[in-house]
């Protein structure tokens, strides 16, 4: 059970922050999979119901992280919101004199500056390797809902459809390029494609 459940569960390609919205989805098509080992042992499988799964911990520390960012939303709002609250402490800080707190908030300055610049180059690094990386994974689209899907998905990730085994494509007219059918333009060369071509 446990080695069917894992192969099912690496089958259904729903990743590890969905789980816990989809345990129906993954018991019904764990029990699918399942049926046929258990029928194996003269016993039907009739419902396989999942109702918590555990991840390792460096996981789950990870996408608690990931959770926290995702929460944060802005990250140069948050730097400059971290860098007011230090200010204010600094200023409620009297114990060292005038020339301390000139000099405690310079250095609070500086350091939410060189924070917010450093958490901006990240940002921007990090959403144009999102792009890229998203320009060049190839898609179907769901014949059920029409959402874009990987091409090697069985499931549509919007409405859970079956996906077709092998997406129909149209060589394009200008390069010869293969165009999923019903798309209006060519994907290596821009042509736009005619309906019915």
């Amino acid at each position: 059970m446990v080695s069917g459940f894992s192969d099912g569960l690496a089958e259904s390609k729903i990743a590890a922050l969905d789980l816990a919205s989809n345990y129906d989805e993954l018991g019904k098509f764990t029990r699918s999979k399942l049926a046929d080992d258990s029928n194996a042992f003269g016993l039907d499988l009739t419902k396989f119901v999942i109702e918590n799964i555990s991840l390792p911990a460096e996981v789950e520390a990870a996408m608690d992280k990931r959770t926290s960012m995702g929460v944060i939303g802005d990250v140069g709002r948050y730097a400059q919101f971290q860098a007011a609250d230090a200010m204010r402490d600094a200023a409620q800080n009297t114990g060292g004199g005038g020339a301390a707190t000139g000099a405690g908030l310079g250095a609070g300055f500086a350091i939410g500056n060189a924070m917010a610049g450093a958490m901006s180059n990240a940002m921007n690094q990090s959403q144009s390797e999102a792009r890229s990386e998203t320009a060049t994974v190839a898609k179907t689209a769901c014949p059920k809902c029409g959402a874009a899907n990987l091409a090697n998905a069985k499931f549509c990730n919007e409405c859970g459809a079956k996906m077709e085994v092998a997406a129909q494509t149209v060589p394009c007219a200008k390069c010869g390029a293969p165009v999923l059918a019903g798309s209006k333009f060519c994907n290596e060369c821009g042509t736009k494609v005619e309906p019915g071509s």
